[in-house]
């Protein structure tokens, strides 16, 4: 019997990220969110949707959305005897059948950890960060060094309850900013201060979030460790130069206490903790020194 942390494994012929890796995926997300699913209401006990091809207006980009899944799929799952190959995006998992391109659904589940840590103290996460009048200080000096400017389109990479609006309120336009974070409660904390902003956000973590095909941002930050629960750090660099507009910026807090984050970024180039041994070298960031010893921040400009 297949124990529970066997139910997953990684394909091997999965291509490396790439920025065509990248595009492809965004163009089978903005696919597949373009079209309606039912109930399986056979399946009461393993609940999920499913999108027929026969409702899609063509057979072709059915065939196609098939097409883009098999060259991206990365991971297998599991399930009552069998492997299903599948496809993980904006908080959803996305899966057929079989490995063949000859299927006449795609189905569609609910994508998320099965259990939230945050969601016992999302209530109280931001008096819990701001015990101190210095904890306050430290919040503001970081979120008021973001250079936030009208139209400045912003990808806020494990928003949390918001604590960037909280102190950028009066900077930030709803309609420019996207927030993702994979734990509801926070999400649902983030949404009750800020009702206005309730539809941009998320529930997933960085490495399904997928935007529209061209969809672009000027600032991309993951502030306050958030950067540190990212497991591959050559996806976490070449997506997020990935999404930046040219000119744009990204700004990265590690938790400065964990050596294998601070080597990475110092010594760009060496292996990192979680990247599998493999060597991840890049010009784009550079450390940015700061008073504060928790905390290593990296920034990349793209050109």
């Amino acid at each position: 019997m297949t124990r529970e942390y066997e139910r997953f494994r990684p394909i091997d012929t999965a291509p490396e990220w790439s920025d065509e890796v990248f595009d492809t995926c965004a163009e089978l997300v903005e696919i597949l969110e373009r079209h309606s699913y039912r109930f399986a209401r056979t399946m009461p006990g393993a609940p999920h949707s499913y999108t027929l091809k026969r409702t899609w207006p063509g057979a072709d980009e059915f065939v196609e959305a098939l097409r883009k899944m098999r060259a991206v799929e990365r991971i297998e799952e599991f399930f009552r005897g069998y492997w299903y190959r599948r496809f993980n995006a904006n908080g959803f998992k996305y899966w057929t059948m079989g490995a063949s391109l000859d299927h006449i659904l795609i189905n569609r589940a609910i994508h998320a950890p099965p259990l939230d840590p945050y969601a016992a103290i999302c209530n109280s996460y931001d008096l819990a960060i701001h015990k101190r009048e210095s904890d306050v200080e430290r919040s503001k000096r970081v979120y008021e060094s973001l250079k936030i400017e009208p139209g400045t389109e912003i990808l806020d990479i494990g928003c949390g309850t918001g604590c960037l609006v909280d102190f950028r309120f009066g900077d930030i336009d709803p309609e420019r900013y996207v927030g993702i974070d994979p734990s509801r409660g926070m999400l649902g904390v983030f949404a009750d201060k800020h009702p206005e902003f309730r539809s941009r956000l998320i529930r997933t973590p960085f490495e399904d979030y997928w935007p529209k095909p061209g969809q672009k941002f000027d600032l991309i930050v993951a502030l306050f460790g958030v950067p540190s629960h990212i497991g591959e750090p050559d996806l976490l660099s070449g997506k997020v130069q990935w999404l930046l507009n040219p000119g744009g910026t990204a700004v990265l807090m590690y938790n400065g206490r964990k050596p294998e984050d601070m080597d990475f970024y110092r010594n760009l180039g060496t292996n990192v903790h979680g990247s599998g041994g493999t060597p991840v070298s890049d010009e784009f960031w550079t450390v940015r020194q700061d008073d504060d010893p928790d905390w290593l921040t990296v920034v990349g400009s793209k050109p």
